[in-house]
């Protein structure tokens, strides 16, 4: 789950070590939660970055499973 988002973002995007675009998720709140079986289908585990909408500070996160 990505929180606390702004209200006025529109999608979360995500990108690897690299910096290429893995998912970009859209939101409608300001808590958005991605189902763990959609990120093993996308996603392998390791360090990724996200940002909500397409400009600002990427932040890191973990995937695990």
């Amino acid at each position: 789950c990505f929180t606390p988002l702004p209200e006025n973002g529109k999608f979360v995007e995500i990108r690897n070590a690299r910096g290429d675009l893995v998912l970009r998720e859209p939101y409608e709140r300001t808590t958005h939660c991605i189902e763990g079986d959609y990120i093993k289908s996308k996603m392998k585990p390791g360090v990724y970055r996200f940002r909500a909408g397409s400009s600002g500070k990427m932040k890191k996160f973990l995937v695990v499973y």
